[in-house]
């Protein structure tokens, strides 16, 4: 069975669920902060998902093995709020993986919590408000992966 990667369209380079830090460097350009026993690599100027524009984040710890990526999406071109942006994703997740499999009531923002499990990933997509709110999305292992 071929491990399960997720891919970064814009450098054609694929980022396997289990990699550690030290191998993650080597993916493409990401910039890196590493803070002993934390490392934090962000790769922006991305495409993935199907051609939508991000940029992607990892944190790990020491030896820890890599389970779930944070993606931001924001185009201040198209997005002029938040909930602009937070359709603009979902309709494309839509498109490209069809509807959400779940929809969870946010407690601290305006938005719903839109979910969909595929067999290589769980993707969520939320609004959050730290300094006013945001739109994440975090794709993860799934659990029978």
């Amino acid at each position: 069975m071929k491990p399960i990667s997720f891919l970064l369209e814009e450098c054609n380079k694929e980022i396997f669920w289990g990699m550690k830090a030290n191998e993650l460097k080597l993916i493409g350009e990401p910039d890196i902060r590493e803070t002993p026993p934390k490392y934090e690599l962000f790769w922006s100027g991305e495409k993935v998902l199907g051609g939508l524009k991000a940029s992607v984040y990892a944190e790990l710890f020491g030896e820890q093995r890599l389970r779930k990526l944070r993606i931001f999406t924001y185009d201040e071109k198209i997005d002029t709020t938040v909930e602009m942006q937070y359709n603009r994703i979902k309709n494309h997740m839509e498109k490209v993986y069809g509807p959400a499999s779940s929809i969870k009531e946010s407690r601290i923002a305006s938005l719903p919590e839109s979910n969909w499990h595929t067999e290589k990933f769980s993707f969520s997509l939320w609004v959050f408000d730290r300094f006013g709110e945001d739109c994440i999305m975090e794709i993860s292992k799934p659990k029978n992966a």
